[in-house]
């Protein structure tokens, strides 16, 4: 079954046993979900067995989460496996893997067999979380509800079936299934079980006492029903006194514990005066314009900061406050993390989610803020999240009580077709990010980004080079080595190049169909991976010594993997230096990286090899010499790849970088091939210029430049 669209042909209401609601709704449902929510009175590990199709492939899905509240009235084989889940959750995943599972599969037949150890290995890998119920009033807990969500849509079960074979086999029973597409009164009754259960599973219904398993068995809360009655409030309160001595429960025993968390702007922070006055300037130009525009701050200048004093001071007067940061490359979520953590809240754990469980988290995150859980809520998200259907429809329904929040880093990305032809409107305060926010070659996406967030141009602006005066990035020298172009890799270029005259293509750079880009891609990686630049790179490498090597960036092309074998080897077997590979292959592991990066800091480690990683947003502040054999044609990759090779590092004492560049030279330059290749190469090369340290003097890039004839 691929949706829950597919019960539209199911029955409205069951009577069981004399219709087959298990076949018909039960295990198709369970099969389509991703998610599952149940707030029953009885529940058994029996009923495994009658929903063994549907639960056997909802088990499967690597994402699959089923959450459960019951009352305390547990049979004592399930108290069993329950206590077994709790005490030894590894040992039980192990055993049950090894000993039960075919294939390390749970089949059907497995949860027909075993439902015992089933139960036991579920609620052991996290994959079954249930919760037990008390009433603060004479009663029992007994709701009979299922809530089914496949990430698209989600429908309810609800009548007087438990979840026990009884109940949805034997017994005489009645049940609603409510689809919200259908009516207006299924999507309004959906809804309010969402909320109902919701309100329960986070304790904030003032009915009910909700106890974890391991502190439900903790406190022997466990019953049979039958030779042991269900505790009542007293007995709980007993337990929970003689086990929690120093607490205090006469209020609200298991009231949710709500911590007044706000963004704090650190106190340590210099935002308004000294080197970093900039920031407080950019503060106050974005909340002069009401809370809308782009700040186009240097890598290094701290538009991070920057942005979570915007935020910090925005909840000052709006409360609650839901806060959205998206950035393109999980490196660069990672550090917005810590970057939150600093300023005093724990951002919602989303990156490690599935699409459909994001978006459920984030649901719930929105449900406190409504309900006055938390007084702000900061997310932190891919770029492609902002896209997701599933982000939008939540989005779309936050209340207007809740103010909303977007900080865009590195806004450019988000110039894009596919964000600005459908921007979310939803939005209340717009905050994009970047070195350089215009789109190179795309004044449309970029005047469309302008308007999203507001004005036509940045509200405030912090160069590289003001950054550097400011103290924030260390200043540079440029130095450039001139590697010229073998004869065949001229011919390949010219080649390139009528394809894409023939291809319609006019530009430099520019192109505006699929294969003018293609064709482009595969020029410039003649020049990129120009084979001559490995040999000068040993030149330079060799005159330094291999002792004298350290805190050494080697940045090599993406578009061959071979530049980057290349150097790997050079290092390897020619020069015997201590290296070490920074893709993404390692960047994937954080802890990975961050042991790479303290390594490299110690001088364990002399050289990093890597490709991507300045675009990726993977900061290596160690870094204090970085030879550029790989620079694209964009003049914002040029800004990010110099802003962060020269952030501060005072571990290593760092206070100037030196940057070696390779301006690749065409066989003749006279020719039109020749022409765009020494063009495009001077042009990087004075935009480096420009704010280095040693132009016009000794070793001056520009002497180097205006020695290469062009005309």
């Amino acid at each position: 079954m691929a949706s829950l669209r597919e019960l539209e042909e199911a029955r409205p209401v069951y009577q069981v046993p004399r219709q087959d609601l298990v076949r018909e709704v039960m295990v198709p449902a369970l099969a389509a979900s991703s998610s599952v929510r149940c707030m029953v009175g009885y529940f058994e590990s029996r009923s495994f067995r009658t929903v063994a199709p549907g639960l056997a492939a909802f088990i499967h899905r690597p994402d699959g989460l089923m959450q459960l509240l019951a009352s305390p009235v547990i049979s004592e084989a399930d108290q069993q496996a329950i206590r077994d889940a709790v005490a030894h959750p590894q040992e039980i995943i192990e055993r049950v893997a090894r000993e039960i599972f075919a294939q390390a599969r749970m089949s059907e037949d497995v949860l027909i067999r075993q439902h015992y150890d089933c139960l036991a290995y579920l609620l052991a890998r996290g994959r079954l979380e249930l919760r037990l119920v008390l009433m603060r009033t004479q009663g029992m807990f007994h709701p009979k509800v299922w809530l089914f969500a496949d990430g698209k849509d989600t429908v309810a079960l609800h009548g007087s079936s438990n979840a026990t074979t009884s109940g949805l086999l034997y017994n005489f029973e009645t049940v609603r299934l409510e689809r919200p597409w259908r009516s207006s009164d299924g999507a309004q009754s959906v809804a309010e079980f969402e909320e109902l259960f919701d309100r329960v599973w986070s304790r904030e219904d003032k009915d009910t006492i909700v106890v974890d398993l391991p502190e439900a068995v903790r406190l022997d809360l466990l019953r049979d029903g039958e030779t042991r009655p269900a505790p009542t409030l007293d007995e709980f309160l007993a337990a929970w006194r003689a086990a929690h001595p120093s607490s205090a429960i006469d209020d609200q025993p298991s009231k949710p514990e709500v911590r007044p968390v706000r963004l704090v702007i650190p106190s340590h922070l210099e935002w308004d005066r000294g080197p970093f006055a900039h920031q407080g300037a950019a503060v106050r130009a974005w909340e002069e314009t009401g809370g809308r525009g782009i700040l186009a701050m240097a890598t290094g200048a701290g538009k991070t900061v920057a942005a979570l004093i915007c935020a910090a001071r925005q909840l000052e007067s709006h409360t609650p406050l839901l806060v959205v940061i998206s950035a393109p490359y999980t490196p660069l979520v990672q550090q917005w993390q810590d970057e939150v953590r600093a300023f005093g809240v724990e951002p919602l754990e989303l990156t490690e989610l599935s699409g459909d469980h994001r978006a459920q988290r984030l649901s719930q995150a929105v449900r406190e803020l409504r309900f006055g859980l938390a007084d702000v809520h900061v997310a932190v998200v891919t770029t492609d999240f902002l896209v997701d259907p599933r982000f939008r429809r939540i989005l779309d329904a936050v209340p207007n009580s809740i103010q909303t929040m977007l900080i865009a880093d590195e806004v450019h990305n988000l110039g894009a077709a596919g964000f600005v032809n459908d921007p979310p409107q939803r939005f209340d305060v717009r905050l994009g990010l970047s070195a350089t926010p215009e789109r190179q070659y795309d004044g449309a996406g970029t005047a469309k980004l302008f308007a999203f967030f507001g004005g036509d141009g940045p509200v405030y602006e912090f160069d590289l080079r003001q950054a550097i005066r400011a103290g924030c990035l260390v200043p540079y020298t440029y130095h450039l080595h001139p590697v010229e172009l073998a004869d065949d890799e001229a011919d390949a270029y010219e080649r390139l190049t009528a394809d894409l005259l023939k291809a319609g293509f006019r530009g430099d750079d520019d192109a505006s169909d699929d294969r003018s880009r293609r064709l482009l891609v595969k020029r410039r990686a003649v020049v990129e991976n120009a084979a001559s630049k490995i040999a000068q790179l040993r030149r330079l490498l060799a005159a330094s010594g291999p002792r004298g090597l350290r805190h050494t960036l080697v940045y090599a092309s993406d578009k061959n993997p071979a530049q980057l074998n290349a150097v790997n080897q050079l290092l390897r077997e020619d020069l015997d230096v201590l290296f070490h590979q920074l893709t993404a292959a390692e960047t994937a592991n954080r802890a990975r990286t961050e042991a790479i990066l303290d390594r490299f800091a110690a001088g364990d480690i002399q050289v990093l090899t890597c490709k991507r990683v300045l675009d990726e947003g993977v900061n290596i502040p160690q870094v204090a010499t970085a030879y550029l054999l790989a620079s694209s044609t964009v003049r914002r990759q040029w800004v990010q790849r110099r802003g962060r090779i020269l952030r501060r590092c005072a571990s290593i004492g760092k206070t100037i970088a030196r940057l070696h560049d390779f301006i690749v030279v065409p066989p003749d330059p006279t020719t039109p091939a020749g022409k765009s290749i020494l063009r495009a190469e001077r042009m990087r090369a004075r935009a480096f210029a420009e704010a280095a340290d040693n132009a016009g003097g000794e070793e001056d890039p520009f002497a180097v430049i205006d020695s290469l004839d062009e005309s």
